[in-house]
This record gives structure tokens, C-alpha cells and sequence, in this order.
């Protein structure tokens, strides 16, 4: 799980890189993220990512695919997003029904 998750901010710090170039950290800009970690089958994420203003629902979800096909957990087959999110999704991805899901906390930003 702790790989896992330091896979997921390998992605998301390639995603901010690319969103808000390598000095938006500094300034505060970093993409809002509510990831949930779900460990039943093979370990994966549910994410809930705010699309930042001036970019496209297309653009975030390219970008997120590339980079996270490019990482070590990284997978060509189990790729689905959705745009226009509501309570029901958020619900969906923290229904945690083993003892290790839970919200990756060493990844979320609001």
C-alpha cells in the first residue's frame, strides 16, 4: 500500500509539473485531490480531481492517463473516468469495504 501510494504522488507531481510548471508547488498551485485507495482484487485508486480553472475535463484525463500509464502500477487496460461528478461518486469510493481502504492521505489536496 505505502508503494502504492508513493506511486500515485509520483503521477500527481508529474501532473502538477506539466499543470503548473516545476514552481507551482511553491506558489500553492497544485491539482485538488480526494484519492481513495482500494486494496480488494489488485490495489487501485478512485480519484476525485477538481479540474482547474482554464483547463478542460479532456485535457485532465489525457494527462492523467499518460502519466499514470508511465508509472509502475500504471495500467493500459483499467483506465475509466467520468466527468461531472456528484455525492453518489463520492460515496462510491470511500465505501471501504476491506480494513486497509481508505483515503490516501499522504495524497490528498484541497
Amino acid at each position: 500500500e505505502i508503494d502504492a501510494s508513493r506511486n500515485l504522488t509520483h503521477c500527481l507531481n508529474k501532473m502538477n509539473r506539466k499543470l503548473f510548471g516545476k514552481n507551482g508547488n511553491k506558489k500553492g498551485k497544485r491539482l485538488k485531490v480526494i484519492p481513495a485507495m482500494e486494496t480488494k482484487g489488485r490495489i487501485h485508486f478512485h480519484l476525485f480531481i477538481k479540474i482547474p480553472e482554464g483547463r478542460t475535463f479532456k485535457e485532465i484525463r489525457e494527462l492523467l492517463i499518460w502519466n499514470w500509464r508511465g508509472t509502475k502500477f500504471g495500467s493500459f487496460k483499467y483506465n475509466h473516468t467520468r466527468s461531472n461528478a456528484d455525492e453518489g461518486w463520492l460515496e462510491y469510493i470511500t465505501k471501504f469495504e476491506n480494513l486497509a481502504d481508505d483515503i490516501d492521505f499522504m495524497n490528498i489536496e484541497f
